[in-house]
């Protein structure tokens, strides 16, 4: 299934997501996170995930993407999206899909982190991305990362530990408790207040 719902328990029940293959898909990686990304383990390492997701990249550069994420939408009646528990955005016309869906959708509250933003070729459509008023992009960064995000974005760290990030950071809320899911929190997909970033430790 393209939108998977409810088959992950940190987004929660409602919430729908959209995943593609991890790393072959993501062009802005950084061996750091090509190394500790745990979409490269457990779960997404069996062999019908893997080719689920496979099915998912093949889709995405189709006619039809489109309309089955929207679709899918509708018919579920779902509010919010997590775009990439696994995989980024790799291409400009795949962005350019994400941006009329976004559109189309503007009661839906989507997010996505991307590494996307490094790169020179990508970086002018994640920007027109995360301009929409219905989603929240973050640039996905790491220890190892030399690049200073855009002060467009929303910034989502990994690390080994909480202790390298400030308090300007908010500490990932289902890291410290498994029932308060993305769902419940809020965080990553409403509009920023007084704190606009997060750090994840590896996991």
């Amino acid at each position: 299934m393209l939108v998977q719902i409810g088959s992950n328990t940190k987004l929660g029940k409602g919430v729908g997501a959209v995943s593609l293959p991890a790393l072959s898909s993501c062009p802005g990686k950084t061996a750091y996170c090509s190394k500790v990304c745990y979409a490269t383990k457990g779960f997404f390492r069996m062999k019908n995930v893997k080719g689920s997701l496979d099915d998912n990249y093949v889709t995405s550069q189709g006619p039809n993407f489109i309309t089955e994420v929207t679709r899918a939408i509708k018919t579920h009646k779902l509010n919010t999206i997590r775009i990439h528990p696994s995989g980024d955005l790799y291409s400009n016309d795949y962005i350019d899909k994400w941006i009329e869906i976004v559109k189309a959708n503007p009661d839906v509250k989507f997010w996505v982190y991307t590494r996307s933003w490094r790169m020179p070729t990508l970086v002018q459509k994640v920007q027109e991305l995360s301009q929409l008023p219905n989603i929240q992009v973050f640039a996905s960064t790491d220890d190892t990362t030399t690049e200073t995000p855009p002060t467009w974005l929303r910034t989502a760290a990994v690390a080994p530990s909480w202790d390298s990030y400030d308090t300007s950071y908010v500490r990932c809320p289902n890291q410290k408790n498994k029932n308060i899911t993305c769902e419940k929190c809020t965080y990553c997909f409403k509009t920023p207040g007084a704190k606009s970033n997060v750090v994840f430790k590896e996991h």
